[in-house]
């Protein structure tokens, strides 16, 4: 079972994903944080909102990326597919070895 719980302001939201029989359920608890503006509204920043979409996307193993971190991941690739220009168009065995190089600078 895994659980995601992003507290904001007036409440919390909740996810809990059952593996057993592949559910998932949300819970919105809007607290008694005082004065509610809409019934079961919660507001969060935008800092708990990308926690929300990261903690999701990290149940399917996968990772989200800042602006930043998709230009570093494009030098990158760009980068070793330069440096191996000739390979990649050569063979299958050396493409790959463009394949390894490329996982290994991604790793």
């Amino acid at each position: 079972m895994r659980t995601i719980d992003i507290t904001g302001h007036h409440g919390r939201i909740m996810l809990t994903e059952n593996e057993h029989d592949d559910t998932t359920t949300i819970d919105v608890d809007p607290g008694s944080h005082g004065v509610v503006f809409q019934p079961n509204a919660i507001e969060l920043t935008a800092d708990q909102l990308w926690q929300l979409g990261e903690q999701i996307v990290s149940w399917f193993g996968a990772k989200v990326l800042r602006a930043d971190d998709q230009h570093k991941l494009r030098e990158r690739i760009e980068r070793v597919l330069s440096e191996n220009e000739s390979r990649c168009m050569d063979d299958d065995i050396d493409r790959g070895v463009v394949v390894s190089a490329l996982v290994r600078a991604l790793s």
